[in-house]
């Protein structure tokens, strides 16, 4: 039997002894080095854990920050009355902050797609664009230009949808058309804008 400084109260104990005579404490001859090992080991636990949240959490807020890109080739929601061109015009006067006249339309080689230019008028700089629908998505980019929100791979900023609203105006019986376009921020934030079929009329495509 040997004798061992206790842990605690550095009293010599038995080595024998499962609680010091003088403290009380239990296992009063473990040792140092199991001591240091069991701290170091505690830390680490601790340190993995605090690491992980620390991941989960700046992945939350990362995800926070943008959109998984929908899929771009799916058929597009209905339009009519409305029709692809104006529809596009639509949205890329929301997500540019400018009047619908001010963005023109014209075809492209694809009937699926539509080029749109707005012509800023301090400059006569021309900004060009492509659009395409698929299910309620507007999905654009610039004219030639491969990008995430176009090829539906990767994160983007903004969800930009429209919806088709018809009602019935019994007051001079005939239909009310109007066409709601939304651009959503991760964040919660959005914007909406709304248009009726007869905005278009003077307008052409």
């Amino acid at each position: 039997m040997a004798l061992k400084n206790c842990r605690e109260c550095n009293a010599q104990v038995s080595s024998e002894a499962r609680v010091c005579p003088h403290c009380g404490i239990k296992k009063p001859y473990q040792s140092r080095v199991k001591s240091i090992i069991l701290i170091l080991i505690i830390a680490f636990v601790g340190y993995v854990k605090f690491s992980s949240e620390g991941h989960d959490s700046s992945t939350s807020k990362e995800s926070a920050t943008t959109f998984h890109s929908p899929k771009v080739n799916e058929p597009a929601n209905e339009v009519k009355p409305f029709t692809l061109y104006q529809v596009c015009r639509a949205g890329i006067a929301t997500v540019m902050g400018r009047e619908i006249k001010t963005i023109k339309a014209s075809a492209s080689p694809s009937s699926e797609i539509v080029l749109l230019t707005y012509t800023r008028p301090d400059d006569r700089k021309v900004f060009s664009y492509q659009c395409k629908l698929s299910g309620n998505f507007i999905i654009w980019s610039e004219a030639g230009v491969s990008t995430n929100r176009w090829e539906g791979n990767g994160e983007i900023d903004s969800l930009l949808t429209y919806t088709v609203n018809t009602q019935d105006e019994t007051t001079k019986k005939k239909s009310r058309s109007e066409l709601v376009i939304e651009e959503k921020y991760p964040d919660g934030d959005q914007t909406s804008k709304s248009f009726l079929l007869s905005e278009f009329y003077t307008l052409g495509k």
